[in-house]
């Protein structure tokens, strides 16, 4: 278990080694997004995308020193934040180029306050430990390490994918932060079978990771209901922030370069604003400029 990430290359090389299983847990989501847009260690997403889908043998890319193989690893992420901080924090480029769908978000309510939080049960955690154990001894005898899946199990996927795969066929943010939840319902299936050691997943057992599978498009769903018009409208608000403390004239060149914005990203934040008369373009020859009204 590693307590955050300090970089890329931290993680690959404690990954690095034969099936190496680790387990981040961060303090706050936050933290790791923000990591991410310094230059120095911007490599961490590609490196985390790339874990996801990693095949038996990933061999890391580093510039700064020689990282040895890493088979069969596996990497799981816990993280916890706000809506309003996920929503600050993630961009669309996070979104569609595939970094966001690959997280499952278990979305909640505040609970009442626990000031004097009780001590864990050390009898409870020893059952689960056991527990734990008598799985993973298990787990190790079945041949070939291979749960496979039954025909039932096989026919009950066909008739859910089927509806799934039109929901992530629509345009917009949601379908595309739900094309993995396939990949999680699968899982999660692996998971019920295992916890009942059974060398087959069963009709069953995917008909529970399935109603997980509802729950974490419904999540999603919640969770990124308003991402789009919140996004823009931080977008708007830097926007005419900016040029109004220029106290005149911005170049538009100015706007995308100091605010970070792609030209065509700038245009299309600003048309609602030019329309609305809360800014206003101004031309020197060729130069176009934007000016608070």
């Amino acid at each position: 278990m590693l307590r955050g990430i300090r970089s890329s290359e931290g993680v690959l090389d404690d990954l690095a080694g034969e099936r190496k299983v680790r387990l981040i847990e961060l303090g706050e989501f936050y933290s790791l997004l923000a990591k991410a847009k310094q230059e120095s260690v911007a490599n961490i997403i590609p490196a985390l995308n790339e874990l996801y889908d990693s095949s038996d043998v990933f061999n890391a890319q580093v510039r700064q020193k020689p990282i040895k193989p890493a088979k069969e690893p596996f990497l799981s992420i816990t993280a916890g934040t706000t809506q309003d901080w996920l929503q600050k924090a993630l961009t669309e480029r996070d979104i569609y180029g595939g970094f966001a769908n690959r997280w499952c978000y278990f979305y909640g309510l505040p609970k009442d306050p626990m000031p004097n939080p009780p001590k864990v049960d050390p009898e409870k955690r020893i059952k689960v430990v056991e527990r734990l154990n008598e799985i993973r001894q298990w787990a190790d005898g079945v041949p070939d390490g291979e749960i496979t899946i039954s025909s039932e199990a096989e026919a009950l996927f066909e008739r859910y994918y089927s509806q799934y795969y039109w929901r992530c066929q629509q345009p917009g943010l949601i379908p595309t932060l739900i094309v993995r939840v396939q990949d999680f319902i699968w899982k999660v299936a692996l998971l019920y079978a295992a916890d009942a050691m059974s060398k087959v997943i069963s009709a069953d057992h995917l008909e529970l990771a399935i109603a997980v599978g509802g729950y974490l498009e419904a999540g999603v769903t919640e969770v990124f209901a308003n991402f789009g018009q919140s996004q823009s409208k931080q977008k708007e608000m830097r926007i005419v922030e900016y040029v109004k403390s220029a106290g005149g004239l911005v170049p538009y060149r100015d706007v995308y370069r100091n605010l970070n914005l792609a030209a065509k990203e700038l245009e299309t934040t600003v048309e609602p604003l030019l329309r609305l008369g809360v800014l206003r373009n101004h031309y020197e020859g060729k130069k176009r400029m934007l000016q608070a009204t």
